[in-house]
């Protein structure tokens, strides 16, 4: 990990992981293309751009700066500089320590190992605050993809439930014993 500007940019064998602070906020407030001039990256077509998203980390970190990386973060291919796929948190843990992770890779770049080496950083990032007792993550029942990758990461399902629009939900958690106890792949 680097710490540039005052914000910790993760690097793995791959990927430049770029949590997004205020300034990379606004910057996507303002378009995409605007994330991609902060960054010196291209953007993937076909890149599911959220606005509505990036105008709540503004509004969000504006409030509480030092939140920064507990929201977005965006994932630059370190080779071809194209911002691949994003990924982060739902927010900061909560009164028990939990936080809930996404990740998402453009098509174009699926099936290279790439999600997985994106979440695995972002475990140990999460996992390296002591606030942080379990991550939890969600996936629909048939998406085995996303599935895989966080039993590789040693997510085990958790529960289940409806959700009345995407149908059946699985539920995953990571406990740190778990994380502690060597059952993360390297990301």
């Amino acid at each position: 990990m680097t710490v540039a500007g005052g914000a910790v940019t993760i690097g793995t064998a791959r990927l430049r992981l770029i949590p997004v602070d205020q300034s990379l906020a606004d910057a996507a407030v303002a378009g995409q293309d605007h994330v991609g001039e902060a960054l010196g990256a291209t953007v993937a077509v076909g890149f599911p751009f959220s606005p509505g998203m990036y105008r709540y980390v503004a509004g969000t970190l504006a409030e509480r700066p030092d939140d920064t990386g507990w929201y977005a973060w965006v994932a630059v291919h370190a080779v071809a500089r194209e911002i691949i796929g994003d990924g982060g948190f739902h927010g900061p843990p909560d009164d028990v320590g939990m936080v809930e992770i996404g990740y998402s890779v453009m098509p174009a770049w699926e099936r290279r190992g790439l999600a997985t080496e994106m979440a695995g950083a972002l475990v140990a990032w999460a996992m390296a605050d002591p606030e942080v007792s379990a991550i939890r993550a969600e996936t629909l029942r048939g998406n085995a993809p996303s599935q895989a990758i966080l039993r590789r990461l040693g997510f085990a399902e958790s529960g289940e439930y409806d959700d009345p629009e995407d149908g059946p939900v699985v539920v995953w958690l990571l406990t740190r014993e778990r994380w502690a106890a060597g059952s993360v792949a390297p990301g």
